[in-house]
């Protein structure tokens, strides 16, 4: 028994007998078609074709997430950098204005002495 819309033997006890144009190598990797024009070989090949696009898309979004992932991280430690320089920075000038004020009132307690 044939079927006329893909060529596709069924024998008497039911199992599709597939030509061989529509059958894989042995590797399961890639299929080989020989050059039939069988419409079951080009359904499987625009089948396959779609499948690697997929894959290769699969792909490409997780090593583009890979990369997000990257980037935010290295902005975060620069981020976490950039806050440290500013708390020491900030420090630094703390300090230093702590220092000048203890001067001037030491120098005003002074001038209140010399001048009692």
């Amino acid at each position: 028994m044939i079927n006329s819309n893909d060529s596709v033997s069924v024998l008497n006890d039911g199992v599709r007998q597939v030509p061989t144009c529509c059958l894989t190598s042995e590797n399961g990797r890639s299929t080989e078609y020989s050059g039939s024009s069988h419409s079951t070989c080009t359904r499987l090949k625009s089948l396959e074709f779609k499948k690697r696009e997929r894959i290769e898309e699969r792909k490409k979004i997780n090593v583009m997430n890979v990369l997000e992932k990257i980037r935010e991280s290295e902005m975060e430690d620069r981020s976490e950098r950039f806050e440290e320089e500013i708390d020491v920075k900030m420090m630094a000038e703390l300090n230093k204005n702590t220092i000048e004020l203890r001067k001037k009132i030491d120098s005003f307690n002074d001038f209140l002495q010399y001048s009692i």
